[in-house]
């Protein structure tokens, strides 16, 4: 650990320049403040210039390092002071203009009074403010004396200032992120392994990289899996970095992501379905980057969301740990990655310190350079970073040579942890670099980094205010830019590889980080043994629920001054305490976040924090801020995106005159903004301008720094186009994306020609990238929106603009990618795509029912093209020899026979073409790229396409809903990519196609087809000359009415999924197939299984609603030692399970049983029979007689659920698996079976359920002496009609409880008097109205028991 010296030279500059330049009139007026001042400014050069060597020094010194350390929080707390009391002068000064301009009392109470550095709330010029301001002076002023004693004690010496790091911006050359010179060889042993045909049924293989720090491991990776080699090869591809924490729902949202699959369930259980389902079947490719754990039953968890893969999918992991990798199924194949050799290492020094390959032409520098590689031990990375330090003087001997020659090589090779490369680095940053650098220690390990957020989040820490030649917010701003780019071509930042907009840090440069930040940044949970009291900056990653004491070591960061969660998952809550306390105590605070907490109120306290200069409450629930808000004079950012229920800013905003970041994009309620918000002129972020409310759209004018995106809403309120004129946009040159917003109401009367005036002057600046006009109802567009001045414009989008008949020449927009026009009824076309279009890559064209005109005749770069409901549409031949993307839906068919030259179509889609009988040959003889077809609702198709069309790359192909078509066309047995077929809803559909389906054809759906039986039939029958036979692996079939039987040997051998559903006459299933998956379901004429036993390689099983099925066959499951999930669901006539039905199931891990009302016992369940059953779940059997009486003895069992079995009289003797983590019983609607089990619930010895965390207890009332295990994190109550208070000793000891529930307890009217556990994350009532009535906010008697409760839900 070492105390980073540059934080505390950067702080003595501010401070020096600050003593040096005006003074508050407080100092000024008070003689003893002011004596003290005038010796600050003659101690604090005297000790800046020994900082260098002291910083030196503190390697070897402990002396040293506490005197930095010492030194470091007398700076902090100086400038505490001097901005403290700045403050409380810039409010006085807005509390006098205030008044002048709201004479009231109540304006006047909205204004807070004036502060000390303490947070004691007084007016300026009060004794106890005067005497608490002086006290701290007189402590600073002793420290710093006895400070300046030790200072020659130690014997620092002054620097001459010729060795003082100073701002020098390097070369700008960009490095390459990725390079695989030196790393050839392990690439192509990486991709060798990834193409190698293995064979046999395994779903994938893991293929584990394992290195040290800083070799590269994730660089080889990101080679490999990028390499055009790969290309067609595998499916889904997804890269995750997996990091300390092995979250396996982390892992799976990140890999749907990738897959642009969104869920907005955050269940666990949904999104491992979603997952299983995207998968399967397919060959995927995923990387699993820096993985550390090695608990085989994380992982063992986690693979089973890939079981349903396709042979031959492959899973790359990178970790340090070859334990990692033996865990994970690596152990017969691991990867070793090596160092790098001198002559590559020597290569990457060249290319990174100098731009080049080599050292041909810089011999002069060759021998340090060697020399220098030597010390960096072939470590990829520590070169990298010490030719980033070499890089800002490349030709200096000298420079290279000091390098070598450093110290820090040598100590920190002697107190060992972070590369000595890494320390040198850093040691020979400028003292600037080396603040904003080390504040990154707040991130966890592999956080993406974004930016623009860092640098206000550096700004707000003042990190860039020491530069006195900084003019103005924008200046310093784009500072904070040059820094972080500064930084990254240093090597201390990368770019992410799932993001390439985002930033990370490397493992080893965030351990350096946190070297040298280690006293003054915490993350939450990585604080043991931290010096909580001078900590300033804390991060955490947010819980679903955050309790008060998750939160407590807070109380002793008294001078904290940053409070940040660093997640970016949304919708947490937390405790009300907690945010009462960060208001109330710690007014040092210059950072504050709430991003992604539900929270619903902001309290007005936050009006103390008067040093605060970023807010963030971004994805919180709040309506309105305080109007104290509009008093915290520092505040830079005020970040308020995605705030839905956000309606309105206070006032006073826009006296907020350092405001630079205002984000209220998303606030979908936030109708009005203050008027006045032009004075904020140094405005650089406002994401959207609301015209109306007094705001008037002229003033813009003042706001000419804005930069990035910007919405103006309600220009209809405009009356006079003057004020548009007025505005000045044009003369706003930082714009990138830019929307102008009319309403969208065209049934009220709108003044057309105003509208035409107001857009006429609304010409933006040229620089402008995205342009989007939505709702505008003048008669025309001006001709300025195409004019080619436009010259970065790369989006435009014309939307809802219903009285436009005709576009300006839009081609002439020399870099215009995207078009986008919807929604507009009266818009013709007539000469509206003329120009050359030169930089066209995707075109939109929907809902324009009137576009009749033609469109441009080649388009050579247009890559996606999609045309809906534009059904006048027709042109003529139109040449799209880049086109790969084609949706077409509701238009002509002569939009489809006039395209021509698409030979590049990787995906088509066809969907509601009158009169389309066939595909035109104009088209078809040029998809030999296309890989996708979808033809939908198609109502006259008859023929997919002629003969002689060439679709020799097709993978996909899906029909649905052409209720014409009665077969495939000829030759789709050439089709040798093909994977699969859909064919749904086509009621004529009798059969595939003359010649037969592909042999390698892998998944075939069939729904709602009228004939069915030949086409199963014939399946059998598809082989090729050489007798090779269909490869089919999944069938589904879905609807088909007429389906009766599957005969034998109708099915190929190959198939591994099958699954049957709502085929009403199904009497008989398949035999002889060796599937892995089986799923049946509506099935009401299915009466008895095949009586064969069904396959070993079974894994997943599934049989739902077959009412007439009475049993199944003895053995059935014999040979299923592999098959894992079992569902039996809504089989009301099943009488009976067959006695041997669960042995041998070693594999099983899920059983589930549910509505087969008929079955009367379950098989015996032995041990040894189900070694590995977790889940168990028998609900609505409503003829069970009893439980397994060895149910005790499945130690395995960690979920178990028994609902509604009335027949159940009792637990059997032994009670209940010990090893539970979830236990759910109900009884209800049953009340014999209810005062039965009450009366044993306390034989079932829930007290020794030792690893029970959840409980669920259904119209069942717990007897008063009931005790329940400590380990209990959940109790829900549900259903208990008489239950009128809860047992005093329920909820004793529960310590660890964090969500209580009660459901439908009309009668529960109290809550234990010694109150809940202050662990509880969360409390809800649903259906409780007396208690609800007792909890409400503010209201209820019971609302302090409940108020710091992370999420409070109360409903009726």
């Amino acid at each position: 650990m070492e105390v980073g010296a540059a934080l505390v030279a950067s702080t003595f500059e501010w401070l020096i320049n600050k003593l040096e330049s005006e003074v508050t009139d407080w100092f000024e007026s008070r003689k003893e403040a002011r004596d003290a001042l005038e010796n600050w400014k003659k101690l604090l050069p005297n000790i800046r210039d020994v900082l260098e060597d002291a910083e030196r020094k503190q390697l070897t010194n402990n002396a040293v390092k506490t005197w930095l350390s010492e030194l470091r929080d007398i700076a902090y707390d100086m400038e505490d002071v001097l901005r403290g009391v700045e403050a409380d002068a810039r409010r006085q000064k807005m509390n006098l203009k205030t008044c002048d301009q709201a004479s009231t009392s109540r304006a006047r109470k909205l204004i807070p009074t004036p502060s000390c550095f303490t947070g004691c709330s007084c007016i300026s010029g009060d004794f106890k403010v005067d005497w608490e301001i002086m006290s701290k002076i007189k402590g600073i002023t002793d420290q710093l004396e006895k400070i300046q004693e030790r200072r020659d004690a130690l014997n620092l010496k002054i620097e001459d200032g010729t060795n003082r790091a100073v701002t020098q911006r390097i070369p700008t050359t960009g490095v390459p992120e990725s390079h695989d010179f030196g790393r050839e060889k392990d690439k192509d042993a990486i991709l060798q392994k990834l193409l190698i045909n293995e064979g046999g049924t395994k779903c994938f293989s893991v293929i584990p990289i394992v290195g040290m720090g800083g070799l590269g491991k994730t660089t080889l990776a990101s080679l490999v899996y990028n390499d055009e080699k790969l290309e067609g090869v595998f499916g889904p591809k997804a890269w995750v970095c997996v990091s300390d924490e092995f979250d396996d729902l982390r892992i799976a949202i990140s890999i749907l992501d990738q897959m642009n699959v969104k869920s907005d369930s955050k269940d666990p259980v949904v999104i491992h379905n979603k997952l299983k389902e995207m998968l399967s079947g397919q060959k995927f490719l995923l990387v699993l980057d820096d993985v550390w754990n090695n608990n085989y039953h994380l992982w063992n968890r986690l693979q089973g969301l890939f079981m349903l893969g396709a042979p031959g999918s492959k899973i790359i992991v990178t970790t340090r740990d070859e334990k990692v990798a033996k865990s994970m199924r690596g152990g017969d194949w691991v990867y070793h990655l090596d160092l790098f050799p001198d002559n590559e290492c020597l290569s990457l020094l060249a290319r990174h310190a100098l731009e080049t390959e080599n050292f041909d032409s810089y011999g002069h520098l060759k021998g340090i350079g060697e020399e220098i590689v030597k010390k960096c031990k072939g470590l990829p990375l520590a070169i990298t970073t010490i030719g980033g330090l070499l890089r800002e003087d490349q030709l200096n001997p000298n420079k290279w040579r000091e390098v070598l020659n450093s110290e820090i090589w040598k100590v920190s090779e002697e107190i060992g942890g972070v590369l000595p490369a890494l320390r040198l680095s850093y040691h020979h940053l400028p003292s600037h670099l080396k603040q904003c650098f080390a504040f990154c220690a707040i991130f966890p390990n592999d956080f993406e980094l974004d930016e623009d957020d860092l640098v206000l989040l550096w700004m707000a820490q003042g990190f860039l205010r020491q530069h006195q030649q900084i003019d103005g917010m924008k200046e310093m701003k784009s500072l904070g830019h040059q820094y972080f780019r500064d930084l990254l071509l240093r090597s201390f930042f990368q770019r992410s590889r799932s993001n390439s907009s985002l930033f990370v840090m490397h493992d080893l440069v965030m351990e350096l980080a946190r070297d040298v930040a280690s006293e003054t940044c915490c993350q939450l949970d990585m604080s043991v043994n931290k010096k909580l009291e001078v900590t300033r900056h804390l991060s955490f990653i947010p819980g679903r629920y955050d309790t008060y004491q998750r939160f407590e070591m807070m109380e002793k960061m008294k001078s904290l001054r940053t409070f940040l969660p660093t997640s970016r998952y949304r919708w947490r809550f937390l405790s009300n305490k907690v945010v009462h306390y960060l208001l109330s105590n710690l007014r040092c605070l210059r950072v504050l976040s709430f991003d992604g907490y539900f929270i619903k109120k902001v309290p007005d306290s936050i009006g103390d924090l008067k040093l605060l200069c970023y807010l963030n409450l971004s994805w919180t629930k709040i309506q309105s801020l305080p109007d104290s808000v509009s008093f915290l004079v520092y505040l830079q950012a005020l970040i308020l995106r995605y705030c839905m229920e956000l309606t309105q800013l206070p006032k006073g905003i826009v006296n907020l005159v350092d405001l630079l970041h205002l984000d209220i994009a998303h606030t979908t309620r936030l109708k009005v903004l203050p008027s006045g918000i032009g004075r904020l002129t140094n405005l650089l972020t406002l994401s959207k301008f609301v015209i109306g409310g007094g705001l008037r759209l002229g003033e813009l004018k003042n706001l000419k720094q804005l930069q990035g995106d910007l919405l103006i809403s309600n220009l209809h309120k405009v009356s006079d186009f003057r004020d548009a004129s007025e505005a000045n946009l044009h003369e706003i040159e930082g714009l990138d994306e830019l929307i102008l917003q009319w309403t969208d109401d065209f049934q009220t009367s709108r003044n057309v020609s105003n509208e035409d005036k107001v857009l006429c002057e609304l010409r933006p600046h040229c620089n402008l990238k995205r342009f989007t006009i939505e709702f505008f109802g003048g008669l025309e567009f001006p001709s300025w929106i195409g004019d080619p001045f436009f010259c970065k414009l790369e989006y435009l989008e014309l939307r809802g603009c219903q009285n436009i008949t005709f576009l300006p020449p839009l081609g002439q927009l020399p870099l215009l990618k995207e078009l986008i026009i919807r929604g507009m009824p009266e818009f013709t076309g007539d000469n509206s795509f003329s120009g050359s279009f030169s930089s066209l890559e995707k075109l939109t064209l929907e809902d324009c029912p009137k576009l009749i005109g033609k469109l441009p005749s080649h388009l050579p770069f247009l890559k996606i093209l999609m045309i809906r409901n534009c059904p006048q549409l027709s042109y003529s031949l139109l040449s799209l020899p880049s086109l790969g993307e084609l949706e077409i839906t509701g238009c002509n068919e002569a939009v489809l026979r006039n395209m021509m030259d698409v030979t590049c179509l990787t995906s088509l889609m066809i969907k509601r073409i009158p009169k389309l009988a066939c595909l035109p040959k104009s088209i078809t003889q040029f998809l030999t790229a296309v890989e996708t077809v979808d033809i939908k609702e198609c109502d006259e198709l008859t023929c997919l396409w002629e003969d002689g069309a060439s679709l020799a790359s097709l993978k996909f192909l899906r029909i649905q809903e052409c209720p014409l078509l009665d077969c495939l066309p000829n030759g789709l047995h050439a089709l040798t990519c093909l994977k699969e077929l859909s064919i749904q809803k086509c009621k004529k559909f009798v059969r595939f196609s003359v010649t037969g389906l592909p042999l390698h054809l892998k998944k075939l759906q069939l729904e709602d087809l009228v004939v069915l039986e030949p086409l199963l039939g014939g399946l059998m029958k598809i082989r090729d000359g050489g007798n090779n036979m269909l490869q089919l692996e999944e069938l589904d079939i879905k609807g088909c009415e007429q389906l009766k039987s599957f005969h034998r040997d109708k099915l190929p051998s190959t198939l591994k999924r099958l699954k049957i559903q709502n085929c009403e006459n199904l009497e008989y299933l398949p035999e002889g197939v060796n599937l892995e998956h089986l799923e049946i379901g509506n099935l009401p004429s299915l009466k008895c299984f095949p009586s064969s036993k069904l396959p070993s390689a079974l894994k997943r099983l599934k049989i739902r609603d077959c009412k007439q099925l009475e049993s199944l066959p003895d053995r059935l499951l014999q040979d299923c030692t592999q098959l894992e999930e079992m569902w039996i669901e809504h089989v009301e006539n099943l009488k009976s399970l067959p006695i041997d039905f669960m042995h041998n199931l070693s594999g099983l891990v899920k059983l589930e049983l549910n509505s087969c009302e008929g079955l009367e016992s379950l098989p015996k369940m032995d041990p040894s029979s189900v070694p590995n059953l977790k889940t168990l779940k028998i609900q609505n059997l409503k003829n069970l007689k009893s439980l397994p009486n060895e149910m005790c003895n499945l130690t395995s069992i960690r979920y178990l659920v028994i609902i509604d079995c009335p027949g159940i009289a009792s637990i059997p003797e032994g009670g209940f698996p010990l090893n539970l983590k979830t236990l759910e019983i109900s009884g209800k609607g049953f009340r014999q079976l209810m005062l039965e089990w009450r009366q044993s619930m306390l034989e079932w010895g829930l007290d020794r359920l030792t690893s029970l965390e959840s409980f669920e207890i259904w119209e069942i009332c717990p007897p008063d002496n009931l005790q329940l295990p400590k380990s209990l994190k959940s109790l829900t109550i549900c259903k208990m009609s008489n239950l009128k208070s809860i047992p005093k000793v329920l909820l004793q000891n529960l310590n660890s409880l964090e969500h209580l529930y009660f459901f439908g307890c009309p009668k529960l009217r109290s809550l234990p008097k010694e109150g809940l556990p202050t662990s509880l994350q969360q409390f809800r009532l649903y259906g409780c109205p007396f208690l609800k009535e007792r909890c409400l906010e503010e209201k209820g008697v019971y609302w302090p028991l409940i108020a710091n409760i992370p999420y409070v839900g109360l409903a009726d």
